[in-house]
């Protein structure tokens, strides 16, 4: 059996409860973790929802909320926090490029020069 595997961490943070906003990747689900209390501790007023974003290796996104108080944690500050966010993978996550009509159409136009 095929274990589910996170190839990236994320934060998905709704601002106003509307507004989307995708954080990161982390370099790992603790880090996300991590910021995820950060933005909590700027929120004053808890009117962001904030919730964890997983990308599985089987091409699955897995979004799911904190449970009750985790956010209200308090969290050692470290050297890290600044360099918690890494940048985009250098190369595209293949789970990502999934069979479909999308990919259908670019390798069209790839294989006619546009």
């Amino acid at each position: 059996m095929k274990r589910n595997i996170v190839v990236a961490a994320y934060v998905l943070e709704i601002e106003g409860d509307i507004e989307p906003k995708l954080r990161g990747p982390y370099k790992s689900p603790y880090t996300r973790d991590r910021a995820a209390r950060r933005l909590r501790e700027k929120d004053g007023e808890k009117e962001n929802g904030i919730f964890a974003l997983d990308l599985m290796n089987n091409g699955k996104i897995r979004v799911w909320a904190y449970s009750a108080g985790f956010l209200e944690g308090t969290y050692e500050v470290s050297d890290e926090d600044q360099t918690e966010e890494i940048d985009a993978p250098s190369e595209p996550l293949k789970s990502i490029d999934r069979p479909g009509a999308r990919k259908d159409a670019r390798n069209a136009l790839r294989r006619f020069g546009a």
